[in-house]
This record gives structure tokens, C-alpha cells and sequence, in this order.
């Protein structure tokens, strides 16, 4: 693995990371795991210094937030597998089941191989006994991947799945963040882009199963080494990006350097969150060098937060602003105008121009639901007329 300075909005993450370094591996030979067979454990010890309390604190904000639940007594745990196939069938065996933890000042990856498959139950059994005492488990994709083929292969050796009490998948964030700039939010991009680490002779993912049976044949380790270093190296990866999300999430001089579209996706997990006064510092400085979508979408959000908060006379104003932009979510400004002209502020004549407002933007951006929109907005527009021909009538008389 090599480590290269992050390009662009990135450069200041770099101070976030260890320097390059290569962990201290210890393989073990196949070691006796009692009557059901032996078991082959890699770990590698990799110091992270501050690192890791960036991770612990990326952990806290996307579990929780505010009045929220206490820290996790017992931490997480990073997992990340290797597999002979892509799909949880019977035939698909989990070769690889890495495994991350913090240690002291160190970060462990502890690696559990399958060397022979007639020892599967004594391998699941080992990888169960140390994920069982986390609290949480950090996968990336994990909850559609990692976990349904742990799974099928427990539920085939009859045994209990080991199930931390929460499960963080980091894809959804990671993807909240940076997928509006990046485009994509895979693990070998964010790699690149955001932690600046470039793989090097990396064993390709196809090529895993095709290794892993010509292992079985001619036990050369040159066959599954290469597949212990990329495993080493997905876990590894999880642990420094959980590291970066903590770090933009808890220190706002550094979210600030990064671009508007990665503020708004920091901005949306700490409103997540319930950090909601963080959150709207984020939306405002996320206008700074915003283009029009990217400062509606930040508007909008503080005039959602604002109406939270019941500081009407602000989410009228950033509304307003929405409002008067030509693209599509400025209709669902100009409905929720209406809402509040209407029912809050009991004004059906201004509820009516913004009613009217968010008619003519759905005909000019139609999308798949506007025509039930467009009805909602068709009986709310014949309400108004009439309340507001009825306050006219009163006025007059």
C-alpha cells in the first residue's frame, strides 16, 4: 500500500492520517481449535495514535446523537470478508473473515482463514467468539453483503450468528458525503480520493475464488497471500474513513475546507443525528461557492430546521429565497409557503400566490409524482380563492 497526499477539496485530510507504515503481521500456522477441527489466524498490528480516537468519535455520531444512547461500552468491531462467490447459496464459502479492533494505541486486524473447509465449523465458531464481544459491528455494504453471507453460512453449520446491538454500515454515509462530488462511493474510490491511499500489485476481487481453490490443491502460499493483504487492506481502509467522517463531523475549521456538496452531506447526518445547531452552521457554509442546486438544497434545509425550531418569520424568509428560484424544489418551497400562509400565519391570499407559484413550477419540471401533486395543489388553490373571496366579502361589507 502507498499513501499519497488527497487531491483537491481533499488536501486537508491528510493530517487525519498515520503516516504509511506497514503493520506488524504475525501468521499463525493451522492451530487446534478443539474436536471440530483447526483453525489458520492472521493478525497484523497497525499503530493509529490519533486516528483512533477520531474513529471512536465517527462511531458516536453516525450511532447516535444527542440525548441519545451512552458510548458504547464494549466498542466495534470492522469487518470485512472474502468469498468464493457473490450470491449466499450453499456452495458460497466465506474464505476470509477480517477483523478490526482497537487495542491499546494499536489497531488490530485479526484474520481468520479458512485453510481447509472441513474445518468451517471451528472457523466460524473462533471469528463468533471475538465479534460477540463488541457492541458494534462496521462493515461497508455489510448489510447487504457481508452480513447475508455470514449468515447462510452460520444457519448451515446450525450455529448462532454473532450479533452486536447495532450494526454501522458505512456506505450509506460515505455516499451521503461525497457521492454529489465523487460520483461514486465504493471503497476503492474513497480510497483514493478521500484517504489517498493507492493499492499497489492489489489482487483483484475476481480473482479470489479462482486462488483460493488452486490453494486447496497446492497449499502454495503464494496463492493466498495476496488475498490475506487485499482483505487486510479493506479493513484497515474502513477503520481510517470512520476516522475522516469523525473528524469532519466534530471539527467544524476543517468541515469548512471541504467543498459545498461534502458540507450538505455533513450537514444532512448531524441534522440526522439531532446535532441540529451543527448542522445548520454546515448548511451555511456550505453557501459559500455553492452552484444554484447546491444552495437551494442548503436554503431549504435551513428553512426545514428553522420551522423545527419555530422561528417562523426565518423559515418564511429562506423559503421565500427558495421560492423564487426556476428548478424543481423550489415548488416544494413554494407548497410549503402555502402551508404556512395558510395555517400559521392566516393569510389565504398569500397562501394563494405561493400555491399558484408551486402549480406553474410542477408544469414546468414534471416528475413522477407531480400530477397527484399537482391535484393536492388544484383543491388547495379552489380553497383559497374561497377564503379569500370570503375575507374580501367581509372587508368590503
Amino acid at each position: 500500500m502507498t499513501v499519497h497526499e488527497p487531491r483537491g477539496h481533499d488536501e486537508d485530510l491528510r493530517r487525519l492520517l498515520p503516516a504509511a507504515q506497514q503493520p506488524t503481521v504475525t501468521p499463525s500456522a493451522p492451530r487446534d481449535a478443539g474436536a471440530r477441527g483447526q483453525i489458520a489466524v492472521f493478525d497484523a498490528r497497525l499503530p493509529l495514535g490519533h486516528a483512533l480516537a477520531d474513529m471512536s468519535r465517527g462511531v458516536a455520531h453516525l450511532l447516535g446523537g444527542p440525548g441519545g444512547e451512552a458510548p458504547l461500552a464494549r466498542g466495534a468491531v470492522y469487518l470485512d470478508i472474502e468469498t468464493t462467490g457473490l450470491s449466499p447459496g450453499a456452495g458460497t464459502l466465506v474464505i476470509v473473515i477480517g477483523l478490526g479492533f482497537a487495542d491499546a494505541d494499536d489497531f488490530v486486524v485479526r484474520q481468520y482463514f479458512l485453510h481447509d473447509p472441513a474445518s468451517e465449523t471451528a472457523y466460524l465458531e473462533s471469528a463468533a467468539t471475538l465479534i460477540s464481544r463488541f457492541d458494534c459491528v462496521i462493515t461497508f455494504n455489510g448489510k447487504c453483503f457481508d452480513v447475508p453471507m455470514l449468515e447462510a453460512r452460520y444457519v448451515l453449520h446450525r450455529l448462532p450468528m454473532p450479533t452486536p446491538r447495532h450494526h454501522l454500515d458505512l456506505l450509506r454515509p460515505a455516499r451521503q458525503i461525497w457521492s454529489r462530488r465523487l460520483r461514486k462511493s465504493n471503497l476503492a474510490t474513497l480510497e483514493e480520493r478521500i484517504l489517498g491511499i493507492i493499492r499497489e500489485r492489489d489482487v483483484p476481487g475476481y480473482e479470489i475464488p479462482g486462488r483460493y481453490f488452486a490453494f486447496l490443491r497446492d497449499r502454495s502460499p503464494d496463492l493466498i497471500d495476496p488475498v490475506i493483504e487485499h482483505n487486510r487492506q479493506d479493513v484497515c481502509s474502513l477503520a481510517l474513513l470512520t476516522g475522516v467522517i469523525g473528524r469532519l463531523l466534530h471539527d467544524e475549521r476543517l468541515a469548512r475546507s471541504s467543498s459545498p456538496s461534502d458540507l450538505l452531506g455533513l450537514a444532512r447526518l448531524l441534522e440526522g443525528s439531532g446535532y441540529l445547531a451543527r448542522a445548520a452552521r454546515y448548511y451555511e457554509a456550505a453557501l459559500i461557492g455553492a452552484s444554484p442546486t447546491e444552495r437551494v438544497e442548503a436554503l431549504t434545509r435551513l428553512a426545514t430546521l428553522a420551522r423545527k425550531v419555530n422561528e417562523l418569520d426565518r423559515a418564511i424568509q429562506l423559503y421565500e429565497a427558495v421560492s423564487a428560484y426556476s428548478m424543481a424544489p423550489a415548488a416544494t418551497a413554494a407548497i410549503e409557503l402555502a402551508k404556512i400562509y395558510e395555517h400559521r400565519v392566516s393569510r389565504p391570499d398569500r397562501a394563494l400566490v405561493y400555491a399558484r407559484r408551486a402549480l406553474d413550477l410542477l408544469q414546468r419540471h414534471p416528475s413522477p409524482r407531480s400530477e397527484a401533486t399537482a391535484r393536492d395543489l388544484g383543491q388547495r388553490i379552489a380553497r383559497l380563492e374561497s377564503k379569500t373571496r370570503r375575507r374580501l366579502g367581509q372587508k368590503s361589507f
